[in-house]
């Protein structure tokens, strides 16, 4: 797999590259680590979320009535408020949400200051210009160094953090954002690395902002970032991915000694972002229309996908009531 005859066009041979120093990777795997240890004493892991039971079944919970001579309404709220007081709390939310915010501004802010002075920035095409030998900036490997380390502990802390409906897909996500960054270190194309990290980062600014003015309680300014955020996820990532990135790594590749194996498993991976971006423009999609509908946010689509299992629905509520009011009356 390490063959030059896999990973490089054909006539790069391993020595042609220039990566500059190797010492961007350690710098990587240290700020990795530091931001896990960061999220745990800041209380970003929810450690309470691993682990949490679902509500039992209808039958369950009727044996367990009949054995503590409960109601069946009753044993179903305890469990309820058991389930409940495993929630995160709103200010454990605003924190969480706060790191995510801050972390995603400095990223954009530390990529346009390495970027956008770059003749690549402005012409996708000159991201392979020079290749293999022309080495990147060391602005460009700082970022290229700081995605990783960011990336890599999303990847650590998604396990802890409250599941949410697409939490598979942010796996793949995060998975698959990593493999691009490593490959863009393999093979010498930090460029188109970081452009395309970059661009997936500009969306995620303005939705965190938006949450935390929902948890702030301010929804007109939330519904006002929330409206920012579609625009700028619709534009970077369904018009400025596909068409400028993808369609350059597709084109301009090839250009440079011909196909190789890697190349393939490049835009593969390329592609199955893009899937998800379909998928998530969906959920946004559903967000508006109830923006539109309601005139208000009513929560993230995402968002605590478990706790509807542990929800006393009203139907529930007014049979057990119904059954209660039965037996005093018999």
């Amino acid at each position: 797999m390490d063959s030059a005859e896999f990973w490089l066009p054909p006539g790069v041979k391993w020595c042609r590259l220039n990566r500059g120093s190797s010492t961007f990777l350690y710098r990587s795997a240290l700020v990795s680590t530091s931001s896990v240890v960061d999220k745990i004493c800041s209380g970003k892991f929810n450690l309470g979320a691993i682990g949490t039971c679902r509500s039992p079944t209808r039958d369950m919970m009727d044996t367990l009535a009949k054995e503590i001579g409960w109601t069946q309404y009753r044993v179903q709220k305890w469990f309820w408020r058991s389930r409940n007081h495993k929630k995160p709390s709103l200010l454990t939310k605003f924190k969480e949400t706060s790191w995510r915010f801050l972390a995603y501004s400095c990223l954009v802010g530390c990529g346009m200051w390495g970027t956008v002075k770059e003749p690549f920035f402005w012409d996708q095409s000159l991201c392979f210009y020079g290749y293999p030998s022309t080495p990147p900036s060391n602005a460009v490997l700082s970022y290229w160094a700081f995605q990783l380390a960011f990336y890599s502990s999303l990847l650590v802390s998604q396990f802890s953090d409250i599941r949410r409906k697409d939490f598979y897909q942010m796996c793949v996500h995060h998975i698959v954002t990593i493999a691009l960054l490593m490959f863009a270190y393999t093979v010498n194309m930090f460029q188109i690395g970081v452009l395309i990290a970059l661009v997936h980062d500009f969306s995620d600014v303005p939705l965190e902002l938006a949450k935390l003015l929902h948890y702030a309680s301010y929804e007109g300014l939330a519904q006002a970032s929330f409206v920012v955020f579609s625009i700028v996820f619709v534009l970077t990532r369904l018009i400025v991915y596909p068409f400028w990135l993808i369609w350059s790594a597709y084109i301009d590749i090839p250009l440079i000694g011909g196909l190789y194996p890697a190349f393939y498993m490049f835009i593969t991976f390329l592609l199955i972002l893009q899937v998800l971006h379909i998928y998530w423009f969906k959920l946004i999609m559903t967000m508006v229309f109830q923006l539109l509908r309601n005139k208000e946010l009513t929560g993230d689509t995402r968002s605590d996908s478990e706790l509807s299992d542990c929800t006393v629905s009203t139907t529930d509520h007014q049979s057990a009531t119904n059954g209660a009011n039965s037996k005093k009356t018999s």
